[in-house]
């Protein structure tokens, strides 16, 4: 396995202020083991994504899945908090998009996607969010006739420093209502960093 670009983020340990509510504490850790499916084995020998995809989303993210316990050999999966969103959800981001930009160059859906929700919440909101945060991504899922597989992401288990001081619960709540998520967020699988990488 090669080493992946993505752990050069990660050179120190994070102050116990910077790790948000939506990951073990370090207190109960031993009270929530990696789910089996999200396991080296499972990812990077099995690869039954069949078997991976039918599993549901986590509410809360063991701490073996921060990739900031350094140092160690191997790196976590990518791992989004956030919402599923579907048709409904993209075609209002993709309206309020046109509306309020005057793009000159074709941009991509996702990136459609990801700028109108990122506009709603600043303009009415008052937030600005900036960096790795508030992004689109893919969740992991099953083909066919089964959920959408994108993800509106609040941050990822590799940009926790930027959780906490962005994302209060009450921050985390407008959000949701404005743009008419019912369920709370949880804990989605990325679709393409879905291994566990080599880090040293």
């Amino acid at each position: 396995m090669l080493y992946n670009t993505r752990v050069h983020r990660f050179t120190r340990d994070y102050e116990p202020t910077e790790i948000p509510p939506t990951v073990v504490s370090k207190e109960r850790e031993n009270d929530y083991p990696i789910p089996q499916h999200l396991t080296y084995t499972s990812l990077n020998e099995k690869k039954d994504y069949i078997a991976i995809s039918a599993q549901p989303p986590l509410d809360i993210l063991p701490r073996g899945l921060l990739p900031h316990l350094v140092p160690r050999r191997y790196y976590p999966p990518m791992m989004h908090y956030g919402w599923r969103i579907d048709d409904e959800h993209t075609a209002r981001a993709e309206a309020y998009y046109n509306e309020h930009t005057t793009a000159e160059e074709p941009e991509s859906t996702v990136t459609i996607w990801q700028t109108g929700f990122r506009l709603m919440v600043e303009h009415k909101l008052g937030l600005r969010l900036r960096g790795p945060i508030f992004q689109t991504a893919s969740g992991i899922t099953l083909l066919g006739d089964g959920p959408s597989n994108d993800v509106l992401a609040l941050y990822s288990n590799y940009c926790l420093a930027l959780a906490a001081p962005n994302f209060p619960d009450d921050t985390i709540k407008n959000i949701q209502q404005l743009l008419g998520f019912e369920q709370d967020p949880k804990w989605f699988l990325d679709m393409c960093e879905d291994e566990w990488i080599y880090g040293r």
